[in-house]
């Protein structure tokens, strides 16, 4: 079950910046997480990684090392870390067997034998 006290299922919704906004000021009026997850309709756990992804630790006056959030540097750290994720290209896997296609005119029984030996030479 969720917060909320339902087992439906939920969507998951991506955090916006008007809410990384109010997470922004909220924090700096010295909520806690979970206060702030219960403001918003959120769960802890994402206030938390989105807290832990957009804090940057800063030297303040007196040369001591001060860890504060940016709602913009959240958003930038995740759009970042959404361009590495998925699964990796087939065409980067198969680079040379394509190289190999484009030079040559061949029947595409030759291919096909071609393919099968390349596959082997790959998994081996």
């Amino acid at each position: 079950m969720d917060e909320k006290g339902n087992n439906s299922p939920t969507n998951i919704l991506l955090i916006r910046d008007t809410e990384r906004g109010e997470m922004s000021a909220y924090l700096k009026t010295g909520l806690s997480l979970r206060a702030i997850a219960e403001k918003t309709g959120r769960s802890a756990s994402t206030i938390s990684r989105e807290v832990k992804r957009g804090s940057v630790t800063q030297l303040d006056t007196n040369r001591r090392e001060v860890v504060k959030y940016f709602p913009d540097t959240g958003a930038r750290v995740y759009q970042e870390n959404r361009l590495h994720c998925g699964a990796p290209s087939v065409i980067m896997k198969s680079w040379d067997f394509l190289r190999f296609k484009q030079r040559i005119t061949a029947v595409p029984i030759v291919l096909i034998c071609y393919c099968e030996t390349w596959q082997i030479k790959v998994l081996k």
